[in-house]
């Protein structure tokens, strides 16, 4: 009997084991830790993609200028331009370049009296003309016979004249060309004049986008009239004039134009 007592004994000592024995000790109090809170990880900050740099635009005149340059070019004018076409006719110089031109043309005739230029049959203005003819690049040298109006007024008209253009053909190159000396002074047909119109003209390319083209420099003498090696008369050149002309035009240094267009003002 005493040996079954025991035998009970050991049962519940065993029992009371397999509920808190071999499991270590409980903390002060019985109560078991608290689950550690979870700390969220910051979200990774949102990449900000850098800018892409603007485009930087291409000048409108290369480093280098050959005939092949001139491809695309027209020239348009008046009877001085007319002896240009009759140089490059016989000489090249101008490559593909069309070259229309009218005697007496000038930009308040175009404006105030409606004046048109001829092409294949056809009488067309300056901005109708560029546009038939598809010109990436259009050279003006209209100056002579604007001198009976001030610079102010001439540069009204080619307000006028370039808002046409580039209403139709606005990937077309302005290039405005400088007024050329006389070799003969008559009234307002002078070279004082000429200068003021000059500078009026070069002040309007660099405010407005186009570009200014100074073709005189190499035909006037120390005072400012053209030699009389280029003279065939009291305005226009004879050959060798052309050839100067065109050499100007291969002149980078000729050309300027302004910031505005993405590059800087040439000097």
């Amino acid at each position: 009997m005493k040996g079954k007592k025991s035998l009970a004994v050991l049962l519940v000592l065993g029992l009371l084991c397999l509920g808190g024995c071999g499991g270590g000790e409980s903390p002060a109090g019985g109560e078991m830790p608290e689950k550690a809170e979870e700390t969220a990880l910051p979200a990774p900050a949102a990449l900000t993609p850098e800018p892409s740099p603007e485009p930087t635009p291409e000048p409108p005149v290369p480093e280098t200028i050959d005939q092949a340059w001139f491809d695309d070019a027209l020239f348009i004018g008046d009877s001085i331009t007319g002896m240009l076409s009759s140089y490059t006719l016989l000489n090249g110089g101008l490559g593909e370049a069309d070259i229309i031109y009218a005697n007496s043309y000038s930009c308040h005739g175009a404006v105030e009296e409606g004046a048109l230029l001829p092409y294949q049959g056809e009488k067309l203005s300056m901005a109708e003309l560029v546009e038939a003819t598809g010109a990436g690049k259009a050279f003006f040298l209209l100056s002579m016979n604007d001198l009976s109006r001030t610079p102010e007024q001439v540069v009204d008209c080619w307000e006028t004249v370039l808002e046409d253009i580039r209403s139709r053909c606005p990937d077309t190159e302005i290039f405005i060309q400088s007024g050329t000396p006389l070799f003969t002074e008559t009234g307002y047909m002078n070279n004082e004049n000429v200068e003021l119109l000059n500078e009026a003209l070069k002040d309007f390319c660099l405010e407005k986008g186009c570009v200014y083209v100074d073709i005189a420099q190499g035909l006037k003498d120390e005072e400012g009239n053209m030699q009389g090696k280029f003279s065939l008369d009291y305005a226009h050149f004879n050959g060798e004039g052309c050839k100067v002309w065109i050499e100007a035009l291969m002149d980078r240094d000729n050309y300027y134009y302004s910031q505005d267009t993405g590059t800087e003002e040439e000097t």
